[in-house]
Order: C-alpha cells, then sequence, then structure tokens
C-alpha cells in the first residue's frame, strides 16, 4: 500500500512539473487491494494471538481478528481520505498548469502583437521618410533646371551684348575712317 502511494505521489510531482504535460485533468485511479491481503491479516491475527496468549482458542483468534479487522477499517478510511486529498490536488494542479499554459499563450500573443505593431510602425515611418526625400528630390531637380534655364538666358544677353558692342565698334571705326579720309582730301584741295 504504501508503493502505491509513494508511486502516486512521484506521478502527481511530475505531471505537475512537466512543462509539456497539458493533457485535461483526470482523476487517479484507486489500486484495489486483493484479497490475499485480508488473508493475510487473518493469518497473522491467529499467529500473534497464540505467540502472545498461548490461547488458540476460537474466542481468542476471533477477538484478534476483530481487533485487526477495526485496524484495517481505519487504516482504509485513512487511504480513502488521502486519496480524495490526491484526487483532488492532481486535478488542481492540472487545472493551475491548464491555465498557466493559456496565460503564457496569451502573453506571447500579446507580446507578437507588440512586436508587429512596432514593426507596423517602422514601415509606416520608412515610408513617409521616402516621400519626403522624394520631394526633396524633385524640388532641387527643379531648382537646378530653373538655374540652367537662368544660366542660359545669361549666356544670351551676354552673347548679344557682345555682338551689338561689336557692330557698335566697327560702324563707329567706319566713320572716324570716313571722317579721317574727307580732313584728308579737304586739306588736299586747299593747298
Amino acid at each position: 500500500m504504501g508503493g502505491s502511494f509513494r508511486s502516486s505521489l512521484s506521478s502527481l510531482s511530475s505531471q505537475s512539473l512537466s512543462p509539456s504535460h497539458r493533457q485535461a485533468p483526470t482523476l487517479p485511479t484507486r489500486p484495489v487491494r486483493s484479497p490475499h491481503v485480508t488473508v493475510a491479516w487473518g493469518q497473522k491475527a491467529e499467529a500473534l494471538t497464540v505467540k502472545a496468549t498461548g490461547d488458540d482458542s476460537e474466542a481468542a483468534r476471533a477477538k484478534e481478528m476483530a481487533a485487526l479487522r477495526a485496524k484495517l477499517d481505519e487504516l482504509d478510511a485513512a487511504e480513502t481520505e488521502w486519496w480524495q486529498w490526491y484526487s483532488k490536488a492532481k486535478v488542481d494542479s492540472q487545472a493551475r498548469q491548464q491555465e498557466a499554459d493559456e496565460e503564457e499563450r496569451e502573453r506571447e500573443y500579446q507580446e507578437a502583437r507588440v512586436r508587429e505593431r512596432q514593426r507596423f510602425e517602422q514601415l509606416e515611418h520608412e515610408r513617409e521618410e521616402a516621400a519626403r526625400r522624394k520631394v526633396r528630390a524633385q524640388e532641387e531637380l527643379l531648382e537646378v533646371e530653373r538655374r540652367t534655364r537662368e544660366q542660359k538666358e545669361q549666356c544670351r544677353r551676354d552673347e548679344q551684348r557682345r555682338l551689338t558692342e561689336q557692330k557698335v565698334h566697327r560702324r563707329s571705326s567706319k566713320v572716324m575712317s570716313v571722317g579721317a579720309l574727307l580732313a584728308a582730301a579737304h586739306d588736299d584741295g586747299g593747298s
């Protein structure tokens, strides 16, 4: 009987501590006492009676048997009480394990949601940053195009001014040359 108690306690401990234990709560099965146990108690009672009193009468053996049966009933009652406690402890242990498993799954789910939310926010931030970089690049491109047009326009105006100045200079040179020739001719005629 003691062996069955120890094996039951060992089973309870291993199941309650095992992280892989995920079965639904079940009541343990109480071992059934073999009929030969009662016979053994009777033989023991008879032997003890004869040894203690030297009386092997039927009355003495019956008295000793009654005392031993009472003790056996007391042990049966204690064993029944223990099994009731053990059954409740095992069910409670399995229920606590199931509750702990559910809490662990809920915690993992919440952590996964937090990670996904952080990832989403990171991607959203990267998308917004990429959009801002695109706008800046477009603005810079427009600025370069504007400066290029201004430079081309300035070059065109400078070239136009240079050509105009050249024409004016050539005309001035021609006028000065004609004037010099007329002056020289006038001087020759006067002499």
